[in-house]
């Protein structure tokens, strides 16, 4: 059997130009498990993971994850988390409750890469940027040393994983952004504070019943 071939008109410009894997990859984005991403440690989970990538050999991945044993974070299945203010009471008991995870893999992960990570959860954005060339992940947190960040704050943070096509940082192949929306706690009384509570309303009842009955 022969197979006749397809001649494809392409434009004279693009016949020209540099021939490389990405400039025949069209990217794509996904939410949801993401297996080959452990973020640099063990027992972070990978299920709720917004991905932005390029066949398999180019992966662009961010999530925000609880950390240790405090509340799990939920999410609207698109690219938006929420979690709760405070500190996490894990050592060494500066850190958020919650952590921002990113992932950068994939045979062709060699290109040139940054970070931009919200130091602002108010209406304003500043931005700290983490540059680094090839295949990275970790898990990081607010109460961080370089970060700087108020675990306590309640607000929306904005993390970007940006992948550049050269390096002066001028040209973008891919990006993925997610928001951790944090909400503020409520501090509920110790216990010896709901004991005195309790006291205070028993005593207040028992002078209305008295006073009820001198009338």
């Amino acid at each position: 059997m022969r197979i006749s071939s397809i001649v494809v008109a392409l434009p004279f410009a693009l016949l020209l130009a540099p021939q490389d894997a990405h400039a025949v990859c069209a990217r794509t984005s996904l939410f949801g498990p993401f297996p080959q991403a452990t973020f640099g440690g063990t027992g972070i989970s990978n299920l709720n993971v917004l991905q932005n990538y390029c066949d398999t050999t180019n992966t662009l991945a961010l999530t925000a994850t609880n950390r240790y044993s405090s509340p799990l974070l939920s999410n609207d299945g698109i690219s938006t988390f929420f979690a709760t203010a405070g500190y996490d009471t894990h050592a060494p008991g500066t850190y958020a409750k919650w952590n921002f995870d990113f992932y950068v893999g994939g045979s062709n992960a060699t290109g040139f890469y940054s970070l931009l990570m919200d130091t602002d959860p108010g209406a304003g954005q500043t931005f700290l940027q983490y540059d680094f060339v090839g295949a990275n992940e970790n898990s990081w947190n607010i109460g961080m040393g370089f970060y700087g960040g108020d675990p306590t704050a309640a607000g929306q943070y904005t993390y970007t994983l940006i992948e550049w096509r050269n390096a002066a940082h001028t040209l973008r192949f891919g990006q993925v952004s997610i928001e951790v929306d944090v909400s503020g706690t409520t501090v509920a009384p110790e216990p010896a504070s709901m004991l005195l509570i309790t006291t205070g309303l028993f005593g207040i009842g028992a002078v209305a019943r008295r006073r009820k009955r001198a009338v």
